[in-house]
């Protein structure tokens, strides 16, 4: 993620990848939808999709 800096409760603009985008559908994710953010089981933030891009392919690592 890149953008502003972020602090806790304080609005920030940024740019989000796609951890999984091999295995995970984000095409719910549309302009103006809501969503949170989590850390295992909790959820640690809030945001809204302002627009969207075609993601950037990221390159599998080999095991």
């Amino acid at each position: 993620m890149d953008g502003t800096e972020c602090a806790f409760d304080e609005p920030a603009f940024g740019n989000a990848q796609p951890l999984y985008p091999d295995t995970v559908d984000y095409g719910p994710l549309e302009n103006n939808v809501e969503f949170l953010i989590y850390e295992g089981a909790n959820a640690i933030g809030k945001g809204r999709v302002l627009g969207r891009t075609v993601p950037y392919k990221v390159k599998q690592r080999r095991k």
